[in-house]
């Protein structure tokens, strides 16, 4: 088995700065060149199943598929999960039912004072949790521990921040954990009195008319941090709450909380960011890979929402290497570099 795939941080797509195409015709070659681009990358790893969206000004404008792909059919979409879990936690904000400044304490405070007394948990903040920055270590999603929560059918946050919940908080600096959250999901649960699929669905993914969205079957498992499965198509729509035209975001991108990963690029809300134009480029990749008697799965996804109005989302399976990974969005970048 292996472990959950981490965020790439270098990339040509993260230093890219796109210029809209003035013509209909340019839109057009724009679009079509991203599909073939990403069906070259997906024939040239030979993936079983794969499918590819392009999005211009909130419209569909082109469409592939690779295999037994398809855009409109079911996708497992692995830590792009992590992009829903944050725009549901940025909506209690924005509703003041939580702050980026809540300390992980005044919410789960009975649950952490029984598993995680004087280990400085209880001091962590929403903000710190969704851009990575707690100074948590201790991942219980990675590997074989992954098995303490088999069979992987149900949701099992509360399990999973209990087993997680063990050691002292180090240095409050980027570093890529799913259970931040895990407690991030435990927190929207905490402050929602209901389950956080259930909250998250209907205030997040309803509005825009996303009626296919659920956790994974035999996955749940994954739940906040990677857990979500809908059509390529709808998760493309969810992307709306990245355009500024329609004005959905809870809380704009120049005040996301921010944990710096390199090259000027940030990781705030469950994606990494970078000023580009007048915008900002947002993105994410994530993976999942697990083999064993327990479950078997190996999956992939990407977004990128480029300045001012291009959006893509690739899914794949199986997940392939972190090189492969790269790959893909080397292959995106060239093809939008003139």
């Amino acid at each position: 088995m292996s472990a959950p795939a981490r965020l790439p941080i270098a990339s040509a797509l993260a230093i890219l700065l796109i210029a809209s195409p003035v013509s209909a015709e340019a839109q057009d070659a724009t679009a079509q060149g991203l599909v073939s681009a990403v069906l070259g990358w997906e024939a040239q790893h030979k993936l079983a199943k794969g499918a590819v969206v392009v999005m211009r000004g909130g419209e569909i404008v082109a469409t592939g598929s690779m295999g037994s792909g398809d855009p409109a059919a079911p996708a497992r979409f692995a830590s792009l999960s992590k992009s829903i879990t944050a725009i549901c936690a940025a909506q209690l904000v924005a509703a003041e039912r939580l702050t980026l400044e809540t300390p992980v304490g005044a919410v789960l405070g009975e649950t952490l004072d029984a598993i995680a007394a004087g280990t400085g948990v209880a001091d962590i903040t929403l903000g710190q949790l969704l851009s990575q920055s707690s100074g948590l270590a201790n991942d219980p999603a990675q590997g074989e521990a992954m098995l303490a929560f088999a069979p992987f059918d149900e949701p099992r946050l509360e399990e999973q921040a209990e087993i997680g919940l063990t050691q002292e908080v180090g240095e409050k600096v980027y570093g890529y954990n799913n259970l931040n959250y895990v407690l991030v999901g435990r927190m929207i649960e905490a402050v929602a009195q209901e389950p956080y699929q259930d909250y998250c669905s209907r205030e997040v993914l309803t509005p825009l008319g996303i009626e296919d969205a659920s956790l994974a079957p035999g996955w749940q498992a994954l739940s906040a941090f990677g857990g979500w499965q809908m059509s390529t198509l709808s998760f493309a729509r969810f992307l709306d709450y990245y355009d500024p035209a329609k004005g959905l975001l809870p809380i704009p991108v120049d005040q996301w909380p921010a944990a710096e990963v390199g090259g000027g690029a940030s990781y705030g809300l469950g994606a990494l960011y970078r000023q580009a134009g007048t915008g900002y480029n947002i993105w994410n990749i994530g993976a999942w890979t697990f083999d064993s008697d327990a479950g078997s799965a190996s999956f992939g996804a990407y977004f990128a929402v480029l300045d001012p109005d291009l959006r893509v989302v690739v899914t794949f399976e199986p997940a392939l290497d972190d090189a492969a990974r790269a790959a893909l969005d080397q292959a995106i970048g060239q093809a939008l570099t003139p």
